[in-house]
């Protein structure tokens, strides 16, 4: 395959896909205490998070779609526009639907040990849900096999839309099958934003969890990150 973003280094250090990926992820890290906000306040008939969780699922779907749907077949700017626009749009809708769903758990673990419990398996289907996307290359080979499909790159698109709506549809479940007033028993909160995260901040324990939380992930995304690279050469 050709390249489809310019072999550009930013600075001389920086890849232009890197910068693109950063750039996405820098949005994720600004928009995330705000739709935790936006959650904890709401009033919705349905819940303070369903809801957010129910109309994120559709744009999250669709733009991790757009991701590998490049306007031109060729390394060009508007692939690079494409990729970051698309790329934060995803981080953006996935957040979304993330962050309510990780507020919901607290809340419907009544004791400690649930907590525990239901973290241990979020954290089990999360795992999962690494090893079927790292499959995506398998299913692209399958399909362009089996409907004889025009290209490897197609085949791809296909095989990443297929596995985005299975996604979807797992997203769906928690929104079919939890009732939030049934089974929660929180508030609508009004502390200003930045009085929160003031307020956490100053929780020792609340700290130690965050450098944890953070090492955890840091070390998971190098791994995937690496992974197909790994296994292959």
């Amino acid at each position: 395959w050709e390249p489809l973003l310019p072999q550009l280094l930013i600075f001389g250090v920086f890849s232009l896909l890197a910068v693109i990926t950063s750039a996405g992820r820098l949005a994720d890290a600004v928009y995330d205490p705000l739709i935790g906000q936006w959650s904890d306040r709401s009033t919705n008939r349905l819940g303070r998070r369903i809801p957010f969780m129910m109309w994120s699922i559709l744009p999250a779907v669709l733009t991790c779609v757009l991701v590998f749907m490049p306007p031109t077949e060729t390394a060009s700017a508007a692939n690079g526009w494409w990729l970051g626009f698309s790329l934060v749009a995803f981080f953006v809708t996935s957040t979304t639907y993330i962050i309510p769903c990780n507020a919901l758990l607290p809340e419907l673990a009544a004791t400690p040990e649930a907590r525990v419990r239901l973290s241990t398996m979020q954290q089990a289907g999360f795992t999962l849900g690494i090893v079927v996307s790292a499959s995506s290359n398998n299913l692209a080979a399958a399909l362009h096999t089996a409907f004889e499909l025009g290209s490897r790159r197609e085949a791809l698109q296909w095989a990443i839309a297929a596995l985005s709506l299975l996604a979807g549809i797992f997203m769906l479940l928690p929104v079919l099958f939890i009732n939030e007033r049934k089974y929660c028993n929180a508030q609508p909160a009004h502390q200003p934003l930045l009085k929160a995260i003031r307020s956490a901040l100053r929780n020792r324990s609340f700290r130690i969890y965050i450098f944890a939380d953070f090492a955890y992930y840091m070390a998971l995304y190098i791994i995937t990150s690496g992974l197909l690279y790994y296994v292959t050469v």
